[in-house]
């Protein structure tokens, strides 16, 4: 392929899995079948094929292939077509959270670390420290018996993290107890098991920032109005536009969010 074709392809396979997203989404309001057939197997390979394009993580292609395995037994009406979408599902949120992970350990040492890490050490870093590095320390060591008292003072981000963890699990937790009644029996342990991976996903998400973090929460949104359909609880109007609109706009946020957050690297 031709360095020209090579740089045109991400945006030629974007702007297809627009046109198949406005298909299904047309197709879903209109209760076109055909349609819906046609269009909703295309997506997630034509956003992976994106991300493969932009040398994006491998885990990102998993998991957008394995939302694809999900569409596609969530087309089907066949015995346990609606456990093993839920297993492909739960499998694409392992991958997410894994990734989420490997991007949090990959943000790399503070400036300390930095400092006293690599060939050298220490003495070739000495001439750049100022004289406001005299309490420089290694990580884990006490402070030094001269160097003045600081009052710690508390992480905004940690705080901020620590309620929406605390959100998203009375979330899960209220609706599940809404729920837990109109579900099948043979799939309340399945659902709870998944919704707690969901929510684990959405959270860790808001992480990678605004596009990942509102992605991870319409994801939640999105199985949570399906999950209602099965419950046989109240549901809103046109429920199943809301379910592919927010299913389609949460993928595609959560790949802006981790290609924007990452380095082009094929993890």
């Amino acid at each position: 392929m031709s360095g020209r074709a090579a740089h045109r392809l991400p945006g030629a396979l974007l702007a297809a899995f627009a046109l198949a997203a406005l298909v299904e989404l047309v197709s879903v309001a209109v209760d076109a079948r055909t349609g819906q057939l046609l269009a909703k197997p295309l997506l997630m390979p034509l956003l992976a094929a994106y991300v493969a394009a932009r040398g994006g993580p491998r885990l990102l292609v998993a998991a957008l292939l394995l939302g694809w395995g999900g569409d596609v037994f969530l087309l089907s009406s066949a015995d346990g077509a609606f456990l093993a979408g839920m297993g492909c599902f739960a499998a694409g949120h392992l991958c997410y959270l894994v990734l989420f992970g490997r991007r949090r350990t990959r943000a790399g040492p503070g400036p300390v670390r930095r400092i006293f890490a690599g060939p050298g050490r220490p003495a070739r870093h000495l001439a750049a420290l100022s004289d406001s590095s005299k309490y420089i320390q290694y990580e884990n060591d006490p402070p030094p018996c001269d160097a003045p008292h600081q009052t710690p003072r508390a992480d905004p981000r940690r705080s901020a993290g620590q309620g929406l963890a605390l959100g998203y699990g009375l979330a899960l937790v209220v609706a599940l107890a809404l729920l837990w009644s109109g579900l099948p029996a043979e799939l309340r342990v399945p659902v709870a098991v998944y919704s707690l991976l969901l929510a684990a996903m959405a959270c860790r998400a808001s992480a990678l920032g605004p596009l990942a973090g509102t992605g991870g929460a319409l994801f939640l949104l999105s199985d949570t109005l399906i999950a209602t359909g099965v419950a046989e609880a109240p549901q809103p109007p046109a429920a199943d536009l809301w379910i592919m609109l927010t299913y389609i706009a949460a993928q595609a946020l959560l790949t802006a969010g981790i290609l924007r957050g990452r380095p082009r690297t094929h993890d």
